[in-house]
């Protein structure tokens, strides 16, 4: 379960969410909050990593 703990309406048409979790995965895309969320963005990269080295095999 994700924690939405904010929301901005821009422009009057795009909506901004701030997701409450250390490190988000998207279609390969790896994102964190902020340098405090550094060691769980390594894990995640490093799993990342891995995955693509056994999908090449």
């Amino acid at each position: 379960m994700i924690d939405v703990v904010d929301s901005q309406q821009l422009e009057g048409r795009t909506v901004a969410f701030l997701i409450a979790v250390p490190v988000h995965v998207d279609d390969g895309l790896i994102t964190s909050r902020g340098p405090k969320d550094l060691p769980a963005f390594c894990a995640a990269l490093a799993a990342a990593l891995c995955e693509v080295r056994h999908a090449v095999r």
